[in-house]
């Protein structure tokens, strides 16, 4: 599904899933700060960051350490969007399937992190 963007029709028209790519972009205030909460935190360099800003502590003591600094994911690589599992309802059967969602296991979601790293992949909008 990832490497050559292909739908996966479930069974018993449940629907299909897709990846699906997302324009991020963040929101400015009017006093011209900018509105982070829609863009994701890169932990790899905000740990790095924190090791930097108090070399002489543990990570518990970081932990504990309120108003910390978060690194934020610009997704550069990918001119601003961000790549997500998508569970097209529109031809499901299913009674009440707007309380029903589908959750991606963590090796799904690292091979599609890989395939988006690794080529420029076209999914859909």
């Amino acid at each position: 599904m990832v490497f050559e963007t292909l739908d996966y029709r479930m069974p018993s028209h449940l629907g299909y899933l897709r990846v699906k790519k997302k324009l991020v972009e963040p929101k400015l205030y009017e006093n011209g700060d900018i509105d982070t909460r829609r863009l994701s935190v890169n932990w790899k360099k905000t740990k790095q960051l924190w090791q930097k800003i108090y070399p002489e502590k543990t990570a518990e003591e970081i932990k504990n350490i309120k108003d910390k600094p978060l690194v934020r994911e610009l997704n550069e690589k990918t001119n601003g969007y961000r790549m997500t599992w998508f569970w097209d309802k529109s031809t499901c059967n299913l009674k009440n399937q707007t309380a029903y969602y589908i959750k991606i296991t963590r090796d799904n979601c690292r091979i599609l992190s890989g395939g988006i790293r690794s080529n420029k992949l076209n999914f859909y909008e």
